[in-house]
């Protein structure tokens, strides 16, 4: 099974692919999260972990459908969020999207909005965290809820588990093996999101330090510092020449 943690900063989800845009402990892929698509192959993860990091990206639509692009079918993603009328939102500046508990029903159970995306997943429950304080005094989680849609403070977190939704019968042809490694899957920035370059653009092992994409039209190259691909577009170098004996085959 493979596993990602999007946006994972220095607290990876054990036993996950930590994606990040910045090249910090724990990190094993350095992606612009802001960039779509992102580099790496259709259906590739099982699982995917968001935790409070979907607020600090504007396009929750491009995210969502990137998320969908990846999953395989039935995949699952766990996003933890802070809510919208919680003074944790507001107080910090890089928050630029705000959810709810019923957010990410646009994505399944508001069937009336599916023609704004394709991305389709079902909410499979949301549990919700309350105030510490004031659980204390009230118990009645009916209560709690009501009060928590009318007044600020008392809701502060929600906790996702969606189910993506994708016809089972015709997995794409591209679909990654099971048995791949996280080098295996990623792709060149630059060519996947090009429906002509996008089947070529698969990254081979050059000198040890660098991923180079085997489209011949592209020929970038991308560095592993200390183990980690950095592959964001501002990293990829134009072409290089390369000498035979100087690649490694992923398998």
């Amino acid at each position: 099974m493979m596993a990602a943690d999007l946006g994972c900063g220095v607290n990876k989800t054990r036993d996950t692919v930590g994606i990040d845009r910045f090249p910090l402990e724990g990190v094993d892929v350095v992606v612009d999260l802001n960039k779509f698509p992102y580099p790496f192959a259709d259906n590739s993860f099982d699982v995917f972990y968001l935790n409070d990091i979907i607020e600090h990206l504007p396009d929750t639509i491009g995210v969502m459908e990137e998320l969908y692009r990846l999953c395989k079918p039935n995949a699952h993603i766990y996003i933890r969020v802070i809510n919208w009328n919680s003074k944790l939102n507001a107080e910090d500046p890089t928050h630029v999207k705000a959810f709810t508990e019923h957010t990410f029903d646009f994505f399944g159970k508001y069937a009336l909005r599916s023609y704004y995306s394709k991305a389709r997943f079902e909410v499979v429950s949301c549990e919700y965290q309350f105030n510490a304080k004031v659980e204390k005094y009230i118990k009645n989680r009916r209560l709690m809820k009501f009060l928590g849609t009318y007044l600020n403070n008392v809701l502060e977190g929600l906790n996702f588990d969606l189910r993506c939704v994708k016809n089972t019968t015709s997995p794409s042809e591209h679909e990654p093996r099971q048995d791949r490694d996280i080098f295996s899957l990623i792709r060149c920035p630059h060519c996947i999101g090009d429906k002509e370059t996008k089947d070529n653009s698969s990254l081979t092992i050059y000198n040890t330090d660098w991923l180079l994409c085997s489209n011949p039209h592209c020929k970038r190259k991308y560095p592993i510092v200390n183990g980690t691909p950095l592959l964001t577009l501002k990293d990829g170098n134009k072409r290089i020449s390369v000498q035979p004996e100087s690649l490694a085959t992923i398998t």
